[in-house]
């Protein structure tokens, strides 16, 4: 996870998509009525409740100290390419991807792509003896699991 968190920071965006809910539509009018937001999406939950993606409006975003497009470009690049060698060997048992991570279905014989510890590796992040029973899915870095010891 450091590793993780180390070599984002050179491409981190400053102003990603945030979501929020409503069940009062006094206060679901004046938020999407602000001059400081874009929204992305407004999705019904149900009844009584409205998702809303948004994004703050900035005229001039801030430039993070540490931002280093050429790195960022390069290790994206890598992980994606690691990422590829995974998907040709897991195929349809994929529940889930992202830049650097893969959610699949496991089977006694079936190939899996390889662990490591080191940069660029993949690595297990559930307990010894555990496995994932339930995997729900929404978008990028939006998951849940529940899981089960054996």
């Amino acid at each position: 996870m450091m590793l993780n968190s180390m070599w984002g920071k050179f491409g981190q965006r400053t102003n990603k998509t945030q979501v929020r809910e409503f069940d009062d539509p006094p206060k679901f009018s004046t938020f999407c009525n602000s001059d400081t937001l874009q929204i992305k999406y407004v999705g019904i939950q149900s009844d009584d409740r409205v998702e809303v993606q948004y994004t703050l409006l900035e005229e001039d975003e801030s430039i993070l100290p540490n931002l280093n497009i050429f790195v960022a470009c390069f290790t994206n690049c890598w992980a994606r390419l690691k990422l590829y060698d995974a998907l040709d060997i897991l195929q349809e048992r994929v529940l889930y991807k992202d830049t650097d991570s893969v959610v699949f279905l496991s089977a006694q014989g079936m190939p899996e792509p390889p662990l490591g510890d080191y940069l660029g590796d993949f690595k297990d992040e559930l307990p010894p003896d555990n496995y994932i029973v339930e995997f729900a899915s929404r978008g990028p870095k939006n998951y849940g699991y529940k899981t089960y010891k054996r």
